[in-house]
């Protein structure tokens, strides 16, 4: 998921995700269109199909789950809210529509899809503490599109996220997702606007970096990763009053390795545009 396909709102909007970056395009369109919130039962799902894969099981598309586990990995209490939030979620990744070039499985289709081709939530009546029947829902059960599953199946794409990933806030999300895409051992190095349009965020310019940087200053920005800002001074430009122009890098790498010496070798690393 290095490419953005959610927005970081957590309200649904219906306003269209566009991206084209001479290589990859995506579009991304619905009445209410699943945000990162949403995702998260996304990934919750795609984490344990590709645990099961690893473990050289057979994954079909469709997948069951219970709420309780679901609310267990991504710490959401055991109330009424969290289970409207389910509801909630299952149809707008359902409802959702995508396009993309991105190929998965060898397959590059020209096709609109949804995240879910289908979703079930199954209830079961039962007595609460107070001896009242009650309905609770006891099984959720989706079939992922097939896109999705591709990357997973054919391509064994690595969907096992760090479990403090439920834990960060909806930018924080989306930065630890490009890291976890393309860091490798030795990090590598985005710019600041680039990255922006990654993320998907909306801020100006200037918020995203404010932001990015009380992010950076932390012990430990990001589960296994960590990132900085380096100012560029940027070449055959006119200054502006009086002072070199300059453009923001930031820089991502493992946290277990040598800051120092990322920072030295910082312009070797891999630019990813």
């Amino acid at each position: 998921m290095a490419y953005n396909f959610f927005p970081l709102s957590k309200e649904a909007k219906p306003h269209p995700i566009r991206y084209d970056d001479g290589k990859v395009a995506i579009e991304v369109r619905g009445e209410d269109i699943a945000t990162i919130y949403d995702k998260e039962i996304l990934i919750y799902v795609v984490s344990l199909m590709s645990q099961r894969v690893e473990r050289g099981e057979d994954v079909g598309r469709q997948f069951s789950f219970t709420a309780g586990d679901f609310f267990r990995v991504a710490g959401l209490s055991d109330g009424s809210g969290s289970y409207e939030r389910i509801e909630g979620a299952l149809g707008r990744l359902q409802g959702t529509q995508i396009r993309t070039n991105i190929v998965t499985g060898g397959e590059r289709t020209r096709e609109w899809f949804s995240w879910l081709d289908s979703a079930k939530v199954t209830y079961r009546k039962r007595k609460d503490k107070d001896g009242e029947i009650i309905e609770r829902m006891e099984k959720i059960t989706v079939t992922l599109c097939e896109w999705l599953w591709r990357a997973i199946k054919i391509d064994d794409a690595k969907f096992v996220y760090d479990p403090k990933f439920f834990e960060l806030r909806p930018l924080e999300k989306r930065l630890y997702e490009i890291a976890r895409a393309h860091c490798g051992r030795g990090g590598f190095r985005m710019w600041l606007d680039k990255l922006q349009v990654r993320v998907g965020s909306e801020d100006t310019q200037r918020k995203f970096r404010m932001n990015l940087k009380q992010i950076s200053d932390r012990k430990k920005p990001l589960p296994g990763y960590a990132f900085t800002l380096i100012d560029r001074q940027v070449l055959n430009t006119a200054p502006r009053r009086g002072r070199p122009a300059k453009r923001t890098m930031v820089v991502f790498y493992r946290q277990d390795a040598s800051i120092m010496e990322t920072l030295n070798n910082a312009d070797t690393l891999d630019l990813v545009e």
